[in-house]
């Protein structure tokens, strides 16, 4: 043999090395991609450098039911949504909304779903007056969507949708993360955006 066959032979045996090393990662790339929605919530957790999520409450996928109801939503395993908020999303997912509810982090305040693939946090005014502080917390919470109900007594629709609209422009406090609100007034979903 050769100087040069045997060189022929180092580089394609390096080639095929290479092609297998490269099928083997590719391999895991789509194995990954296979595990179903937990992988999606982590991909887009990472693409959006959120510090408060972890993986490693989810194990796996699960569904909460509505008491006295059929209704039952997707949820990480670990996540224990209160039936205030599994209500809520019975109305956003009518409305065609998707709605995953996410595990708490005991360490660290995070939000409570991803809704249409975005951040989300549930939010109940217990008054009027308190709907700013829900959407203040919201916000620091890094939700970009907020389901929010208001009382519907002693205040309209349109006053309602005035004062989330003036919170987003007040300039009192920067808002970072909230880009959207999800009113729910009387059974229907009203979005309100920034």
């Amino acid at each position: 043999m050769t100087v040069q066959s045997v060189a022929s032979l180092i580089v394609f045996g390096l080639l095929i090395a290479m092609v297998l090393l490269l099928g083997r990662r590719l391999g895991k790339e789509e194995s990954k991609q296979d595990k179903g929605f937990p992988a999606t919530v982590e991909s887009f957790a990472k693409e959006n450098d959120l510090y408060n999520f972890t993986l490693n409450l989810v194990k796996g996928g699960d569904v909460e039911k509505l008491a006295d109801t059929n209704y039952t939503v997707r949820k990480a395993a670990m996540a224990n949504p209160l039936q205030k908020e599994v209500a809520a999303a019975k109305v956003l997912e009518e409305y065609g909304y998707t709605v995953y509810f996410t595990p708490e982090n005991i360490k660290t305040s995070n939000y409570d779903a991803i809704i249409d693939g975005r951040l989300g946090e549930f939010k109940k005014a217990e008054s009027y007056k308190k709907i700013i502080r829900r959407l203040n917390e919201a916000d620091a919470q890094r939700a970009a969507t907020v389901c929010l109900e208001t009382p519907t007594e002693g205040h309209t629709l349109d006053e309602t949708i005035k004062k989330i609209k003036a919170w987003f422009t007040s300039g009192q406090k920067p808002i970072n993360y909230v880009d959207t609100v999800l009113l729910i007034w009387e059974g229907a979903v009203i979005p309100v955006n920034k």
